[in-house]
């Protein structure tokens, strides 16, 4: 896994708590702050509006878009994480396609398989649906980006979906 994610993770959903692993080397010891932005962002929306098992998979893609949005606007594009800058051309074409056709899909579990993609999931022993790795985040980072160039606000002024 840690090879999929290039050498490092987060995790924002203790409250309180921003972890993040991390093997560093020179690529990606220098995104360090914009993971921390990241999950960071996490801890603050999700005092807000509490994370909900039943989550759907158009709010979990909008809730990470938002936390790798604001990591981009603080550290610049070039500090997105793997789970963006990794899904490009046809591959991010078909996880918009795919993520598209199941926004509704609703619970961890169900939408997860669209955020990780097949490769993560495949340790869950979940059938594979063709969903390349990182589907979710990518796509939500691109909705997200469009969201906020067609409305000039900020990653921290936007608002959650529920909100």
């Amino acid at each position: 896994m840690m090879a999929l994610n290039q050498g490092y993770t987060g995790f924002g959903g203790i409250p309180g708590y921003v972890m993040v692993n991390i093997w560093p080397d020179e690529q990606n010891l220098p995104k360090l702050p914009a993971a921390v932005a990241h999950e960071f962002n996490h801890q603050v929306r999700l005092c807000v509006d509490p994370w909900r098992i039943d989550i759907s998979l158009a709010e979990y893609i909008v809730l990470e878009g938002l936390a790798e949005s604001l990591a981009a606007e603080l550290y610049g594009p070039e500090a997105v994480g793997p789970w963006v800058a990794g899904l490009q051309g046809e591959r991010l074409e078909t996880a918009k396609r795919l993520v598209g056709q199941a926004l509704e899909v609703r619970g961890f579990d169900e939408a997860g398989r669209y955020m990780f993609g097949d490769e993560t999931v495949a340790a869950w022993g979940v059938e594979s649906l063709g969903v390349p790795a990182h589907a979710g985040y990518a796509v939500g980072y691109h909705v997200v980006q469009a969201y906020l160039r067609n409305t000039g606000c900020a990653a921290v002024e936007a608002k959650s979906p529920r909100l």
